[in-house]
């Protein structure tokens, strides 16, 4: 079970403001590991602010696919509890920026999508050996 301290919170905040400028400030083409990214904004449910998070993501058609790991939390990730309170948020995917509706995926598609996204970044499997949670796996729709 992990409970993340307050120094990896806040060096989550950190990582989160400069993959964002990176973002930004390339245009979008900015990468991490190789791996392409998205920002995802939300608006918080408590304080009603936008923040933004950059997420690894596969695409499945025109869906967009992320993973609402939080390194291994027992607590799913900020942006989770905001997207699936308001559903809705908005996507950074290059130089676009569009509204998106979320989709939590169950069973076989979930599956998919989990081996997918671990192919790429297999941190995603270890994650699960940290928490009790089933770790999100949600598919962001334009419109």
């Amino acid at each position: 079970m992990t409970q993340h301290s307050a120094l990896f919170k806040a060096v989550m905040r950190i990582g989160t403001k400069v993959e964002t400028w990176r973002f930004r400030r390339s245009g979008g083409t900015a990468t991490m590991g190789g791996h392409e990214q998205l920002l995802l904004t939300t608006v918080g449910r408590k304080s009603g602010k936008e923040h933004t998070t950059p997420l690894f993501f596969t695409r499945d058609g025109d869906r967009l696919i992320v993973i609402a790991s939080f390194g291994g939390s027992d607590t799913h990730p900020a942006w989770y509890l905001n997207l699936r309170d308001r559903g809705e948020g908005w996507v950074e995917l290059g130089t676009d920026k569009f509204r998106v509706t979320p989709t939590v995926l169950e069973g076989t598609e979930r599956e998919e999508h989990w081996r997918a996204m671990a192919q790429f970044w297999p941190d995603y499997d270890k994650y699960t050996t940290k928490t009790t949670r089933r770790i999100p796996v949600v598919a962001l729709t334009r419109g």
